[in-house]
């Protein structure tokens, strides 16, 4: 007499089994034959909105001419959380914030990386010109470089910089406002980097 598939243990739940293990193969099979020739793109992101408590010592304001900027705490104007930065300019003047961001791609996977940067701004008064610039520290000069015409809102706006290619470890990424012919009230919130290899 022949035995049951339970006997010889290739039952019902044997022959599931190996039907999902087909399946499996099959599907990664469709994967590798779609993805042939075609390079996928890893990438790394870094994202500070000001909440951190070592946030007044990671951040710098500057400026020059009639300016402002400070670290604000409001959940009500801020974009996330609680933290903002605020900066105001006037006169002719302009105010940035910035910080030192590091490069985890740089020094993991250093051929073929690009990154962008930007942030979160909103403008209060009238349509202000606000910049994101990426400096390369060592010699103070502009790696990327955007200006972009914000108008007042009560909402936020993502700006951004160019890319730029990888070729040093640390950079350091400011949002700066600059004055026209009006008093300039700019929040700023959610700064982000993010790099491609």
């Amino acid at each position: 007499m022949m035995g049951s598939g339970i006997e010889n243990g290739f039952g019902f739940m044997g022959m599931l089994k190996l039907r999902r293990r087909a399946l499996i193969a099959m599907l990664a099979l469709a994967l590798l034959m779609a993805f042939q020739g075609t390079a996928l793109a890893l990438s790394w992101a870094m994202t500070d909105g000001f909440e951190s408590s070592s946030a007044s010592t990671t951040w710098t304001f500057f400026g020059d001419g009639t300016h402002t900027g400070s670290l604000k705490y409001s959940a009500t104007y801020a974009r996330s959380g609680y933290y903002y930065a605020r900066l105001t300019a006037s006169n002719g003047g302009w105010s940035t914030v910035g910080r030192t961001v590091n490069l985890w791609p740089y020094t993991n996977v250093q051929s073929s990386s690009s990154c962008t940067a930007g942030a979160y701004v909103r403008s209060l008064n009238g349509s202000s010109e606000i910049i994101v610039e990426v400096i390369n520290p060592a010699t103070w000069s502009p790696l990327a470089i955007q200006s972009h015409t914000v108008s007042s809102s009560t909402s936020y706006t993502w700006i951004s910089s160019p890319g730029w290619a990888v070729n040093r470890g640390d950079v350091f990424v400011r949002i700066e406002v600059v004055s026209g012919t009006y008093s300039e009230v700019v929040y700023v919130d959610d700064m982000k980097v993010t790099c491609y290899w």
